[in-house]
């Protein structure tokens, strides 16, 4: 399976395993191959839904974090377990969401 933008994994990260999503371009994934830029989930229910987080219900139940970016290696990713795609609307209010935390607003 390709890695690409929008896909939810499941990795283990230090000491637990979290989901994450990949908001990497998928045009950035094919030139620079090895890492990717993903967006930790938080599952527990704690973060709240603010322009710097997006709800997420499917396929995992949570919130992306835009302040929480990580780079993970492609074989990282690949040892976890895929979870699914993100719905487009998801990533729409992603890609908004980013574009706030790196100033890249007009």
């Amino acid at each position: 399976m390709n890695l690409a933008r929008g896909q939810i994994w499941e990795v283990s990260l230090a000491t637990k395993v979290r989901a994450v999503l990949i908001v990497e371009s998928d045009a950035a994934i094919r030139a620079l191959p090895g890492t990717l830029v993903c967006m930790m989930i938080d599952q527990t229910g704690g973060a709240p839904d603010t322009v710097v987080t997006v709800p997420i219900s499917e396929p995992v139940t949570g919130a992306a974090v835009a302040v929480d970016l990580v780079a993970l290696t492609d074989k990282r990713i690949r040892s976890g377990t895929f979870l699914g795609t993100a719905d487009p609307d998801v990533m729409t209010r992603v890609s908004a969401a980013l574009r706030v935390v790196l100033e890249l607003t007009d």
